[in-house]
């Protein structure tokens, strides 16, 4: 096996549909027993979504299909959303929002917000020293923030200020201009930066007298809604938190392009391995990757029962700095159980070597690696056996065994069956084209 199939004569497989010719999905044009394909990309016909993502805002779920024959990244990235460092951003009486002096109460769900539903939070300062605040953690000291949030009445006018403090010192703050509140909504914002050793800030909406001395020219209430904290001098595209800070997309599974319930799933949201974060997509080779990003995390993986195999086809690259509980320069753990492990290691050189610490192989080391020159960019691995072997099916890690999988995986294919020698070449081309991965 290696990669001098791709040097033979491939056929090439067209449809046509609405008088025009397209070239057949990759998976659709091989021939072979049983296939699951797990992929960012469109891989069969019959692939509809190619991952379920938990978003850490809300911990909402939502499936990602694909768009053309990639993944759907805009909806990926918008459901997602960008970092918002206020918990609860449309609940103003939950958790970090308090009043800061002077009496000022607040009520969650008391008129209708901007998007039309009823949580925008009412405020209300009973004295002209009233304020209500938020206090965030998890700030970077010497970075720039903007804090912003939609504030109306529903009668006449209502004049405030919006400031942000350190609550380590309370001396530092940046303060508004004095803001005069309309029966409209308007989103207002704040920018600061913080100082050498700043990692918290209360953002307080009334009354300030720790700076400038002012005091709200009267009592009265006020409608607020949507409050987000990000870094940078602008106001970024707003993400709805309840609970988390948000950014962070994790994948919960992995659909089998075939279709079918062989879909490997990781329900522990500690354990799920991540494909966005701080509101940025995981690439590798320009390419959507799912990430493991803690060296000795031992049971993030997604898992499935078990299934008969005789030949993977991966794409992954290899986390740098990989702990103690990993493989010499890490390794790819694509299948297992717990009696019987089949994993493929690589030595410095990245040649599949097998196992370091004597675990039953069934052959899948014996196959060289289709590699790049170096270690960590994109590679691509192909396995085989000689017997079909029935065995738990893993992407990542598995718990409980102290054995850890660091780095990205793009794609990872099983076959029941081995492919012939120009289909196999046929696959590793596409792959290779695809990634931008150079076969040796």
């Amino acid at each position: 096996m290696g990669s001098n199939f791709v040097k033979k004569g491939l056929n090439m497989h067209f449809f046509f549909t609405g008088g025009k010719t397209k070239q057949k999905a990759i998976l659709d044009q091989l021939s072979f027993g049983t296939g699951y394909a797990y992929s960012l990309r469109k891989m069969t016909s019959k692939a509809t979504n190619a991952i379920k993502v938990r978003r850490s805002s809300d911990n909402t779920e939502l499936d990602i299909g694909f768009s053309g024959n990639d993944l759907d990244t805009t909806s990926l990235l918008s459901f997602v959303g960008s970092v918002n460092l206020i918990k609860y951003s449309e609940n103003i009486t939950a958790t970090g929002w308090s009043s800061a002096e002077g009496g000022a109460t607040a009520l969650a769900g008391a008129g209708i917000a901007p998007d039309g539903t009823q949580t925008a939070g009412s405020i209300t300062y009973p004295l002209t020293t009233s304020k209500w605040r938020y206090a965030a953690t998890g700030l970077t000291a010497n970075t720039q923030y903007t804090f912003s949030i939609w504030i109306k009445v529903e009668t006449g006018t209502f004049k405030l200020k919006i400031s942000s403090t350190d609550t380590t010192t309370w001396v530092t703050a940046t303060v508004s201009d004095e803001l005069t509140i309309n029966t409209g909504w308007v989103k207002y914002s704040l920018t600061f930066t913080t100082h050498g050793t700043q990692t918290v800030a209360s953002f307080i909406i009334g009354d300030e007298n720790k700076n400038s001395g002012y005091n709200l020219p009267a009592t009265g209430t006020i409608l607020a809604w949507g409050a987000q904290l990000n870094e940078g001098s602008s106001v970024g595209i707003y993400n709805r938190t309840n609970g988390g800070i948000g950014g962070d997309g994790y994948v919960v599974t992995w659909y089998n392009q075939f279709g079918g319930a062989v879909n490997p799933t990781q329900a522990t949201a500690s354990d799920q391995p991540r494909i966005v974060s701080g509101g940025v997509l995981y690439l590798q080779g320009g390419k959507p990757s799912v990430e493991w990003t803690t060296p000795t995390q031992t049971s993030m993986g997604l898992f499935y029962t078990t299934i008969q195999t005789r030949q993977i086809l991966s794409v992954f690259s290899m986390g740098a700095g990989i702990g103690t509980n990993s493989r010499l320069n890490g390794g790819l753990r694509i299948l297992a159980s717990n009696t019987t492990w089949v994993d493929a290691f690589l030595d410095t050189n990245g040649v599949a070597v097998g196992s370091l610490n004597s675990e039953t192989l069934v052959d899948f080391d014996t196959i060289p690696v289709i590699q790049t020159a170096t270690i960590t960019p994109l590679q691509i691995i192909n396995c085989q056996s000689s017997t079909a072997t029935s065995i738990g099916m893993i992407i990542g890690n598995l718990g409980g065994l102290a054995r850890s999988w660091y780095g990205g995986i793009s794609e990872t294919i099983y076959f029941s069956t081995v492919l012939s020698p120009i289909d196999t070449g046929k696959l590793l081309k596409d792959q290779s084209k695809y990634y931008g991965v150079t076969l040796v």
